[in-house]
């Protein structure tokens, strides 16, 4: 089985909204309007079975929500905001979350 995180695209959006209904998500609404979400660094990876998605998480920069934050031991402009992490349920208990999500940090850190 060949596992693969990469970033969501137009073209993956019926794949996401099948994983929408399930999670109870509206990731795909982040297709249709881009930029609405007021997360202009928002990245949404995609975690990807052969070619089938079964799961979803998104990274954003905390840089411009800083005033929303308390916190003062990290660093603002090196850290994320993830959200939306969610697995098919088929496929849960596998450690797929977990890749899903430290791959997604390699690429959003990386600029791939």
């Amino acid at each position: 089985m060949k596992l693969k995180v990469q970033l969501l695209r137009e073209c993956d959006k019926a794949q996401i909204q099948a994983l929408d209904e399930i999670s109870n998500d509206d990731i795909a609404l982040f297709f249709d309007e881009p930029g609405c979400s007021g997360f202009e660094n928002l990245s949404l990876y995609g975690l990807f079975l052969e070619n089938k998605l079964i799961g979803y998480c998104f990274l954003a920069n905390i840089f411009p929500f800083q005033e929303y934050c308390n916190y003062t031991y990290f660093d603002e402009r090196k850290s994320f905001i993830l959200g939306s992490v969610f697995i098919h349920p088929e496929y849960r208990k596998n450690g797929y979350g977990s890749y899903m999500v430290k791959r997604a940090i390699e690429i959003k850190t990386r600029g791939e």
